[in-house]
């Protein structure tokens, strides 16, 4: 079972680290699929760089998460 450290996330990394774990995906595999490294996506996951539509929608379908969510967690950061 995939462990995800939830240490540093904002609320946008709490949402995706709960979609990656009902997946069973880890964050290299959400990288891998955003093109971006998973520097950024730490980055992202802890709320210091906002994620680009593009890459919103790219989580939303990976791992089945309504935008809606994603975009409400990006206002709370």
């Amino acid at each position: 079972m995939n462990k995800i450290n939830l240490k540093n996330k904002s609320p946008l990394g709490i949402v995706v680290a709960n979609g990656l774990l009902q997946k069973g995906k880890t964050q290299k595999y959400l990288a891998n699929k955003m093109n971006i490294t998973e520097g950024a996506l730490s980055h992202i996951l802890s709320g210091r760089y906002n994620p680009s539509i593009n890459n919103i929608y790219i989580m939303s379908e990976l791992l089945d998460i309504d935008i809606g969510d994603i975009m409400n967690a990006i206002r709370k950061e």
